[in-house]
């Protein structure tokens, strides 16, 4: 299955969205990649991000694959689109820019072996246990990765952000816990605490 056109366009594309050269450097800038709005846009970075939207379509079977072709033809144009609004939509959701929230997405996916043997497997997240004395949280950091963190220790460790959740006011992140020291089998059955940004 391949990417979808959900523009409806006879060209197989959204020609709107992208009608120029810049908005689709603007469109790949947005989701994190480095592209110059003076210079081409390097097949490296087309590949890059071909690789990375099949490992996400491994995750989210409705989007479809692309060739891996370094070449921006109308099935990456459409995958384009489809990570825009994913990303888009995280953004407005949890506040968390576009980029951060793909980079990161494609960063978890690839730590998960997602798009080669292992695959993620979208179980209902669970709550994590803890002791009455001691509240847990994830700080979300710059990058979009996070710490899980408790009120009773200074001790971090590192967490892999895989989704957000909102339960009132209070928004949530949805967690993997990657081998580590102290942990060192890590937590692959993601679990969720309440964040905040660094």
């Amino acid at each position: 299955m391949r990417p979808p056109n959900t523009s409806g366009d006879p060209r197989g594309y959204n020609t709107s969205m992208f009608n120029t050269d810049r908005a689709v450097k603007t469109a790949l800038r947005r989701l994190g990649y480095g592209v110059s709005p003076t210079v081409d846009i390097p097949s490296s970075t087309i590949l890059r991000f071909q690789h990375d939207y099949n490992k996400c379509a491994d995750r989210f079977g409705k989007w479809g694959k692309t060739d891996i072709t370094s070449m921006l033809d109308r099935h990456t144009l459409n995958a384009l689109e489809t990570a825009l609004r994913w990303s888009e939509k995280s953004e407005r959701r949890h506040g968390t820019p576009s980029a951060n929230s793909w980079q990161s997405l494609c960063k978890n996916l690839e730590h998960l072996g997602c798009g080669k043997s292992r695959r993620y497997s979208a179980a209902p997240a669970e709550d994590l246990e803890i002791s009455p004395d001691e509240t847990r949280y994830v700080e979300i950091l710059p990058n979009g990765n996070g710490k899980l963190r408790s009120t009773a220790s200074d001790r971090a460790l590192r967490a892999n952000v895989m989704d957000y959740e909102r339960h009132g006011d209070v928004i949530f992140a949805v967690v993997v816990l990657p081998p580590q020291d102290g942990l060192p089998g890590g937590r692959d059955k993601p679990f969720k605490c309440p964040c905040v940004l660094r």
